[in-house]
């Protein structure tokens, strides 16, 4: 079954082992199912350990090996089981292959104390001392173990990673660990709660309706994990973090206006910006997978939310300083509908937008080009062929091209308010709330109107 194999032997014990290129340790992983499917009346326990460069370091990985194995042994419940020591941290490793009794005698007795401080971990339900039967909440020893919270964190994370990225080796590849790794923490945190949560076959299937359940309660103990890192940050001298903020494309634009404030004001923290559809900041925000949002406020869609309003988009015409528009004081959208236009494409809210502007005074936009971003608009419009209807917002970053001008339209003086918006929780991130208190500040309306009266006014 194994092609890369390059040594065999057993061990005094009878273990038999094998010394095997990574690839198919892998492989080993993958096919396990299928090879314990085949003798199901007779089970069948392997461990593998960490590869290595050298000869001599072969004892080590045998050595992780076995303790692998002795957790599968100690783990399976009438089934065949494989552990990759990757898998294993803290105390799963040092109590490996001690009886059952043994660990909750020492749970009880030793870490009983702890059961106050294991509030995090039992919102899960009952836990499991590895290879035992399920005991009163308080008292396992996995949730009373710092090396195990921290282990059942990871697996939760690799939990978060895989509904997203929806495919193992991608969810592995994002946490930074192979496959089998990321898919042995699976089966473990699987076991310890005793449900199924990822549904199987040759590939990622979905999760069970369980494995729902368990995926929001991860998104919820993530999210609170990483309020108390920041509150503790701010006590221990300054914001630190990584704030996700989401905004729509057509906010881009105007982005820095509160990033580069939010940053002076809290340098040791981070932000990390990330163009999105509306649909996907609702579902960023919904399971805690951003801070806060740059979006359109008047979207019903977003739901259990805070709204801060920013500004509302203001629409012009950009046009070359030679067309038949350039000269007048203000044009209708039926006269730019006549241009040779460039717009965004109708996917974009801010396109749908301004046809019903269009549609408002019975006219029709018919680009000729479409993009799918501002700046992809933008490098369209030189030469001095092209118009396009543009929020001034879009003035803050891009300014006006050469050989063009601002014309004002007419119609309706704003259009819809473009925002903040943070996800109502309890804890409510840290990170979140600081750059509403910097929104508050910011001034981003006067900002882009007084931007836009420049223009206007030939100032530039």
């Amino acid at each position: 079954m194994l092609s890369g194999v390059g040594a065999v032997g057993r061990l005094p014990d009878g273990t038999a082992f094998a010394v095997v290129t990574r690839g198919e340790v892998d492989a080993l992983h993958e096919v396990w199912p299928l090879v314990a499917a085949g003798e199901p009346a007779v089970p069948l326990y392997g461990g593998t350990g960490a590869t290595v460069a050298e000869p001599k370091d072969l004892n080590g990985a045998l050595a992780q090996a076995r303790y692998a194995l002795s957790s599968a042994r100690g783990t399976a419940r009438g089934g065949s089981v494989l552990t990759d020591a990757s898998a294993l941290t803290g105390l799963d490793a040092l109590l490996t292959g001690v009886p059952t009794e043994v660990r909750t005698a020492f749970s009880r007795a030793v870490l009983g104390e702890l059961r106050g401080n294991a509030v995090l971990l039992e919102t899960l339900g009952p836990t499991r001392p590895v290879g035992g039967p399920v005991v009163p909440d308080g008292q396992g020893l996995a949730c009373t173990s710092q090396g195990r919270s921290g282990m059942l964190l990871r697996q939760l994370e690799y939990l978060v990673a895989l509904a997203r990225e929806r495919h193992f080796a991608r969810a592995a590849a994002a946490c930074y660990v192979s496959q089998p790794s990321l898919s042995a923490a699976i089966r473990r945190l699987e076991h310890e709660l005793d449900v199924p949560i990822v549904r199987r076959g040759r590939k990622y299937e979905g999760l069970t309706p369980e494995g729902e359940v368990v995926l929001a309660w991860a998104h919820r103990i993530l999210a609170e994990r990483d309020a108390l890192h920041q509150e503790l940050s701010v006590l221990r001298g300054g914001l630190t973090g990584t704030l996700r903020l989401g905004v729509v494309p057509t906010a881009l634009p105007a982005a820095s206006l509160l990033t580069t404030p939010f940053c002076e004001r809290h340098p040791r923290a981070r932000v990390a910006l990330e163009s999105l559809s509306s649909v996907d900041i609702r579902h960023g925000l919904a399971e805690f997978e951003l801070d806060a949002a740059m979006t359109y406020l008047d979207d019903d869609s977003l739901r259990n939310v805070r709204r801060f309003p920013l500004y509302e988009e203001r629409y012009v015409l950009l046009t070359p300083v030679d067309g038949p528009l350039a000269g007048v004081s203000k044009a209708s959208w039926a006269q730019a509908a006549t241009l040779p236009l460039c717009l965004l494409n109708s996917r974009m809210r801010n396109r749908r937008i301004i046809d019903e502007c269009f549609a408002a005074e019975g006219a029709t936009a018919s680009p000729a080009i479409e993009s799918d971003s501002v700046a992809g608009l933008y490098t369209l419009l030189p030469g001095g062929r092209w118009s396009s209807v543009i929020s001034h917002a879009w003035l803050h970053m891009f300014d006006v091209p050469d050989g063009m001008r601002v014309v004002p339209l007419n119609g309706p003086a704003h259009g819809p308010r473009v925002g903040l918006v943070v996800a109502r929780t309890e804890p409510q991130s840290v990170l979140a709330e600081a750059l509403l208190k910097v929104a508050r500040e910011a001034g981003v309306r006067d900002a882009l109107d007084e931007l836009l009266h420049t223009y206007l006014g030939g100032g530039r």
